[in-house]
């Protein structure tokens, strides 16, 4: 600056030096994770090189706030200005906020106990997701029998076990899930079986949807003329006062289930005749070694119709009675399991006489609620009656 006095003609000289401060603070933004099925709500990150700054978000939803590290549960863009209060200057930086909320895709089909499934029936179920989490849910009468139900494909061990079963599957990235009940029926049931004689040397057994149809004769003078195969045959009868019998076993394709029957006829001198109606094997399965460790498993095999076995009152609370009858004399076991065939009591252990009534008292004041197989043990057949403690 040059200051001069007209009337003079002197001057004076000064100097002011005019600084500057434009410098812009900085900005940086981030965010502390991803918006998943468990993580609700990130932490969005400001930081500044430049100490004593504001800061100011924006975001989605009009979101707006003035703290360093907000948090947020929506997802998008968010943007962070950042002020310095000494020069006013401001920077700005973008940060956007993931959510991964993805469910699982799942599938889980209804299910029939058959006579195929005598392992077990296996309920499937499947997701695409990687390395994804199951557990089942089971109904309530049958928690006992399942041990495990964190698996992705549960075995169900009897056929008694039926109703709605629920799977649930996890993604373990986003913790996201999905579930589906399922139906679980029983189709372990035989078809029906019983042999009439018709006019013209006919046995006629009765026809059921997808059945195959096996006949024998135990007289080879009589012999099948027709029809092996079909629910209907012709036969040749023998000699004049011969006897023999046919038996059938007819199966359900659908369902693997077989039944047998018989019937014996005698050939008169007035044409052949029924000496005996037809008769129905009763099936059971039969003893295999029984520990307490083991599942029971075994073949389809008959008893004498005679044998006698049941439970009452069932479902019942304290106690209740035992009763059977065995068409022979024999050793006698009667035992009550659980889970998985796991020996809970040996009821009764002794010898007993041929078609006489015995009853056995069942206390069952140290067991769980929940739903018991009672079993008759005989020779080499066993009998299972299913019980329901309340």
């Amino acid at each position: 600056l040059t200051v001069t006095d007209p009337v003079n003609g002197c001057s004076s000289t000064a100097q002011v030096m005019v600084n500057e401060n434009t410098t812009e603070p900085g900005a940086t933004a981030g965010v502390s994770d991803v918006l998943t099925c468990v993580v609700t709500t990130v932490s969005l990150q400001g930081s500044s090189p430049t100490a004593g700054v504001t800061y100011a978000w924006s975001g989605p939803e009009a979101f707006t706030s003035t703290l360093q590290n907000p948090e947020t549960s929506d997802a998008g863009l968010y943007e962070l200005t950042v002020t310095d209060p000494v020069n006013g200057c401001s920077s700005t930086a973008q940060v956007t906020v993931i959510e991964n909320k993805t469910v699982p895709d799942l599938t889980a089909e209804d299910a029939q106990h058959t006579c195929n499934t005598t392992a077990g029936l296996v309920l499937n179920a499947s997701s695409t997701v990687a390395n994804a989490q199951y557990s089942w849910t089971v109904p309530p009468p049958y928690v006992g029998f399942f041990p495990n139900t964190q698996v992705q494909n549960l075995t169900v061990p009897f056929s008694f076990i039926v109703g709605d079963f629920t799977v649930m599957v996890t993604d373990p990235v986003n913790g996201c899930d999905n579930s589906k009940t399922i139906s679980v029926t029983d189709n372990a049931i035989a078809p029906p079986c019983d042999i009439s004689l018709a006019t013209g040397n006919i046995l006629n057994a009765g026809a059921i949807p997808n059945g195959s149809y096996n006949w024998t004769v135990n007289n080879p003078d009589w012999t099948v003329a027709s029809g092996q195969g079909t629910p209907s045959i012709g036969f040749t009868p023998g000699a004049i006062g011969s006897i023999a019998e046919f038996s059938i076993t007819i199966t359900n394709l659908v369902n693997g289930c077989s039944e047998g029957c018989t019937i014996e006829l005698q050939n008169t001198s007035g044409g052949v005749v029924t000496t005996s109606s037809s008769t129905t094997f009763s099936r059971v399965v039969p003893q295999q070694n029984l520990s307490s460790e083991e599942v029971f498993k075994g073949d389809v095999i008959e008893i004498p119709k005679e044998a006698h076995f049941g439970v009452y009152p069932n479902p019942f609370r304290n106690t209740a009675k035992v009763s059977f009858s065995i068409p022979e004399a024999s050793n006698v076991r009667i035992e009550i399991y659980s889970t998985y065939s796991i020996l809970a009591i040996p009821l009764f252990s002794g010898k007993v006489e041929a078609n006489k009534y015995y009853e056995v008292d069942l206390n069952a004041n140290n067991l769980a609620t929940g739903l018991y197989l009672c079993r008759l043990i005989y020779g080499k057949k066993i009998i299972e009656e299913r019980v329901m403690i309340r």
